[in-house]
């Protein structure tokens, strides 16, 4: 029998240099987290795809912090499309900056699935930031076809 994690959920939502709303929700452990998982979803998924991992990092006392992707989700914007890379890497710095103020002075990892993974190791490789560390999983880094 596996017992219930104790953790606290949010939702909200922060908005754009283009005044999109983009939905976030965050997960926190009982007691002051040792680390934060910043998450960026894959195409076509959501945040709350990503709460058993929430519940999983929780369980290791650390707080865990998803946001939509522009035209994913609860995220306001056309479906599945981003403007440009730049728009996608600023969503991304706007979102590390709401995890900052959720959690101040505690040490910030982003981590990136599929083409989360993408957007995450660019943003680190474009945008210079103070994270403590980066995960990426199954990055989609290039088509398998042309």
């Amino acid at each position: 029998m596996t017992l219930p994690i104790a953790m606290d959920n949010m939702n909200d939502s922060f908005t754009t240099a283009d005044g999109k709303k983009l939905f976030f929700q965050s997960w926190s452990p009982s007691g002051d987290p040792a680390m934060v998982i910043a998450l960026v979803h894959g195409l076509g998924e959501h945040s709350g795809r990503y709460r058993h991992w929430a519940e999983k990092f929780c369980g290791e006392k650390m707080a865990f912090v998803a946001f939509d992707l522009r035209g994913h989700g609860q995220s306001e914007g056309r479906r599945g499309h981003f403007p440009s890379m730049d728009i996608a890497l600023s969503d991304i710095g706007l979102f590390l900056e709401k995890v900052v103020t959720l959690f101040p002075g505690i040490p910030v990892v982003l981590y990136g699935h599929s083409l989360g993974g993408n957007l995450a190791a660019n943003y680190v490789i474009e945008r210079h930031s103070n994270l403590a560390g980066l995960i990426i999983t199954s990055p989609w880094l290039r088509l398998s076809m042309p």
